[in-house]
């Protein structure tokens, strides 16, 4: 037999191991499927960037939640993306969704600790601490005052009679 032969687990459930926590058991495992990216090879040097790529996404939803109505005035196929993104909005305030962006960050950079992406970035930055009710409904008179255009849009126009 050749000397490239690779020792094989025991059957049955492996206990679970912090993958991230233990470098040195990247090189000598393999935890994912043969042609996928492990993760969590990538998160030595590239973690930080990688927590930034999280922190303009969730940049990047907000503004959309935000104005994405208007968009949809010049681009009516972008209502979709945009319902969708208000539907995600409203389980996350509602229903309280864990947001998959924060928990991204939060696993690339854990000095982050427990405070969401709200508490770090806008609160007491684009508005003032303690104020994150008056924000959520800036944000719905804003969405409101955009759909109200895309429904004026879409009404048809009413024929006048001459005077």
């Amino acid at each position: 037999a050749g000397g490239g032969a690779r020792a094989r687990p025991p059957p049955g459930p492996r206990p679970p191991r912090d993958w991230a926590a233990e470098p040195a058991l990247w090189g000598r495992h393999r935890i994912v499927p043969e042609g996928a990216v492990n993760v969590h090879m990538l998160t030595g040097q590239t973690s930080p960037l990688l927590a930034d790529a999280a922190v303009l996404l969730h940049f990047g939803y907000l503004a959309f939640l935000t104005f994405g109505g208007f968009l949809v005035w010049r681009s009516p196929r972008a209502i979709w993306p945009h319902l969708a993104a208000v539907a995600w909005a409203v389980g996350v305030v509602v229903i309280r969704y864990p947001c998959p962006l924060t928990d991204l960050e939060r696993h690339f950079r854990p000095s982050v600790g427990e405070r969401s992406f709200i508490e770090r970035y806008l609160e007491g930055v684009i508005y003032p601490e303690g104020h994150m009710d008056t924000a959520r409904l800036v944000v719905v008179v804003v969405v409101a005052i955009s759909y109200a255009g895309i429904l004026r849009q879409r009404r048809p126009a009413v024929a006048r009679p001459d005077d």
